[in-house]
Order: structure tokens, then C-alpha cells, then sequence
């Protein structure tokens, strides 16, 4: 951990074998504290059993749906279109596939492209916390952050503001504020992002990030978080 008691955390694991391998370089550099998995893709088995002898990273479930594309997801969410029953089936279904490779409940939860924080979606997985999670040390990422960047301001008006709101009514363990978000399109000026990240973030909150050795946005990011010294 860094001064700040700053939790970096590197979403994505198990989508591609090129994710997973950077991700995995983080970790064992130890520069990143936590690995966000996605259960429902094929390289996630394989995945999880290289991350099971990293025990000083947490992992957690990066609970995703591949359909429909995010803006569809959206529009039904806030028409409470979405069926619950659907969206809990397919929680569960994410949550025993990280249970069975990696043989263990996840440290945390949270969701790919932000959607645990949608309507119908939050209400599910708090329920689903409720009745699964209760009595452990499982803890569920807010996204209610404090940046001014446009995709942040998005971000809490599609459910971090409400989803923080509910977590702390509810009781329930979870990171004080967060960070990491920009356009991926100026991934060549990671390094100065990470910078201000780290600035403005409070004790006790996460940065997300995304890297891996696929060329883009992951292979800049994974760059710099290999040449940074200041996550340690």
C-alpha cells in the first residue's frame, strides 16, 4: 500500500490471454493491490490459477453482461425495463464460476463499465449481498468520485452518486472515493493522468486501471505502472 492507503486496482482480468499477462506482470512487480476478474470469458480459469498463489493482491468479481452494448443497458436499466431475476441469475452464475477456479468468495465487487451501479443492476447485487455476502469481508466498489473530467460527471449521474448513497445506508464495507477515469484516446499521456489521480484522491479510495499487453490504451498503461515507483 502507498501513503495514502490507496487500493490501484486492474480491471479486466480474464478477458483475453494478453490482459491476463499483463496484469499478472503488476502484481508480481507488486505494483497494483487488487485484480477485478471477469468469470464469464474463456481465459478466466486459467487466469484465476496464476492469481492464486499472489496473496498480496485482493481479487474480486468484475460482474459484466455481454448484451446488449452499454447504451441499450442504460436505457433499459432506467426504463426498469431489466428483469431482476435475469440479472441475479447471471450474478450468481459469475460469482460460483470465480468460487470454483479460484476457491474462494471474491474480496470485492464491482462492474464492468461501471453497470452494478445502474438501477434494477445495484438493487440486485445489494440484495445479493445481503443474502450471500453479509458476515465477510467482501466489499462492493463505490464510483462516486470527485473528478472533473466529463466521463466522471457521467459516471455520477448514472448511478455513483445513488449506488454510494445506498452502500452507506446499507452498512455495507466499501472505498471511500475513486479515481482512474479519463479518455482512453489520450492513453500516451497516462502518466501524467496517473499523476493527478493520485493528487486528488483521498485516503482509503481506489483507482481503477486497465492494463494489459494488448497495443492501445493497455499496453500505455501498463508502461507506466511497470516504471512507476510510487505505488509501493
Amino acid at each position: 500500500m502507498n501513503k495514502k492507503n490507496i487500493v490501484f486496482c486492474a480491471d479486466d482480468f480474464g478477458m483475453s490471454q494478453q490482459i491476463n499477462e499483463g496484469i499478472l506482470q503488476l502484481v508480481q512487480k507488486q505494483k497494483i493491490d487488487a485484480v477485478s476478474c471477469m468469470t464469464n470469458y474463456d481465459k478466466w480459469p486459467e487466469g484465476a490459477i496464476a492469481l492464486k498463489n499472489q496473496s498480496q493482491v485482493q481479487v474480486g468479481l468484475h460482474f459484466n453482461l455481454k448484451a446488449p452494448n452499454l447504451p441499450t443497458l442504460i436505457a433499459l436499466a432506467y426504463y426498469r425495463l431489466l428483469k431482476p431475476k435475469t440479472i441475479l441469475a447471471e450474478l450468481d452464475k459469475q460469482y460460483k464460476n470465480f468460487i470454483i477456479h479460484f476457491g474462494k468468495a471474491p474480496d470485492f465487487i464491482d462492474g464492468h463499465q461501471h453497470i452494478h451501479q445502474l438501477p434494477v443492476i445495484r438493487d440486485v447485487l445489494i440484495a445479493f449481498y445481503n443474502s450471500h455476502l453479509r458476515n465477510t469481508d467482501t466489499w462492493i466498489r463505490s464510483t462516486y468520485n470527485h473528478q472533473t473530467h466529463w466521463k466522471a460527471r457521467v459516471i455520477n449521474l448514472l448511478g455513483g452518486k445513488r449506488l454510494d448513497a445506498l452502500l452507506k445506508k446499507e452498512g455495507i464495507p466499501h472505498n471511500a472515493n475513486f479515481s482512474g477515469i479519463y479518455n482512453f484516446a489520450h492513453s500516451k499521456d497516462y502518466a501524467s493522468h496517473l499523476e493527478q489521480f493520485i493528487q486528488e484522491i483521498n485516503s482509503d479510495g481506489l483507482i481503477m486501471c486497465h492494463p494489459g499487453l494488448e497495443a492501445g490504451f493497455r499496453l500505455d498503461e501498463l508502461k507506466v505502472l511497470s516504471e512507476s515507483s510510487r505505488l509501493i
